[in-house]
């Protein structure tokens, strides 16, 4: 074997190791992302939902306040829509029409944004 056909053959096995390896990289670092991500948004969702849960139970400063600091860490992580539907949980009566429908919004917005299939929600 001459150097012609070694060099290239060597060189071609180098490159294609290398852009292996990124690949790799590349998909493991998104898959990661999209995991911890998903994690961060379902914490906060579900806190936001038990402290509105512990709110219309038990009106009190204390649960205002756990109401208050899971709605601000649903604005950090939440889409743009689980913020408006949490933003106008707080404009609406207890109890009333208005809530309940904000309500199934607001959890129809989680689901929409953890990638949750909502097809079959509404049907008897």
């Amino acid at each position: 074997m001459d150097a012609q056909f070694l060099l290239p053959l060597i060189g071609g096995l180098g490159i294609g190791s290398l852009l292996t390896t990124v690949t790799h990289w590349y998909f493991l670092n998104r898959n990661e992302q999209k995991k911890r991500s998903f994690e961060e948004k379902k914490e906060a969702y579900v806190g936001l939902i038990d402290a509105l849960y512990q709110l219309e139970v038990e009106f009190s400063h204390s649960n205002s306040k756990k109401y208050g600091l899971w709605e601000i860490r649903a604005v950090l992580v939440g889409s743009p829509e689980v913020v408006m539907c949490a933003k106008l949980m707080k404009k609406t009566e207890p109890g009333s029409a208005e809530r309940k429908k904000t309500l199934d919004d607001l959890l129809e917005e989680m689901r929409k944004d953890l990638g949750v299939d909502t097809r079959e929600l509404g049907k008897s």
